[in-house]
């Protein structure tokens, strides 16, 4: 069984992200903002975090993908963002930022099953 962390702040999405993952064995730990997510990665090292780029609170998606990759444990982590907002300033960012993989919201769920299963099989 692998730990995926899901950070997205909307429950319609973390319902599907849950609908689309957990049946596959995988067991998800949610966070509905940055703070949140910071919280369980004191705690827990997931094999794979999905973070939403624009997150209620004081820490974005982007903010808290490079806190990740600050914490040494966490730095090869893969980071799969996944947004509604896909221009290229958006896409650059987040290389900056540190994310492994960038999808956009509305998603095919079976895109994102293959984007986490490439990450665990590496």
């Amino acid at each position: 069984m692998h730990t995926l962390l899901v950070v997205e702040d909307h429950p319609p999405i973390v319902l599907l992200l849950r609908v689309t993952l957990a049946p596959l064995g995988h067991r998800l730990l949610e966070a509905a903002d940055g703070a949140s997510a910071l919280r369980i990665l004191a705690h827990a090292t997931p094999d794979v975090i999905l973070l939403d780029a624009t997150l209620s609170g004081e820490i974005d998606g982007y903010e808290l993908c490079r806190s990740i990759r600050a914490m040494p444990q966490m730095a090869a982590t893969p980071v799969i963002m996944i947004t509604g907002h896909g221009g290229p300033d958006e896409v650059e960012r987040a290389a900056r930022a540190g994310v492994d993989r960038f999808i956009l919201k509305p998603f095919a769920p079976a895109a994102l099953r293959e984007a986490v299963a490439a990450f665990i099989s590496r």
